[in-house]
């Protein structure tokens, strides 16, 4: 490695603990904020040993019209980034079933991936991202209710 790399690796990890806390005090004020006003969307439960870089939302597809997936683009729609399904779950690599005995049976990954899209946190969020995120997914969530 050259200098520079060495140095901006060793500026990022001094930075960690602090990104890391920013992050789970931007999640909690999420959390809050979404348990108190969503009928349909549900915040993962937060640890103060998470590293989080993306976090998972689930939603009650009996709740709405429409797939998650297509509420979780429409979300996205209004300017939050997230990722709206997530497709690497292990058991469904193809190139992966020749190295296993057997085909493996992983349904509460499945279930979480298929009920949920996973929002992208930065660090630099605070209260004004807290509300725009939760008023952009209360928009979708009123139009697609049932």
């Amino acid at each position: 490695l050259d200098e520079i790399s060495c140095a901006v690796g060793f500026t990022s990890l001094k930075k960690l603990n602090s990104t890391i806390m920013k992050r789970l005090a931007f999640l909690q004020s999420f959390s809050k904020g979404l348990i108190k006003n969503s009928m349909v969307c549900k915040p993962y439960p937060i640890s103060e040993d998470d590293s989080p870089f993306f976090f998972p939302v689930f939603v009650k597809e009996s709740a709405i019209s429409c797939s998650v997936y297509e509420f979780a683009k429409a979300v996205q729609h209004e300017g939050v980034g997230l990722n709206p399904k997530y497709m690497y779950v292990v058991s469904e690599w193809p190139w992966i079933q020749s190295y296993l005995g057997k085909k493996p049976v992983t349904p509460n990954a499945l279930m979480c991936r298929n009920n949920s899209f996973n929002l992208f946190v930065n660090e630099n969020y605070g209260e004004l991202e807290v509300n725009s995120l939760v008023n952009a997914i209360l928009k979708v969530e009123k139009y697609y209710s049932k």
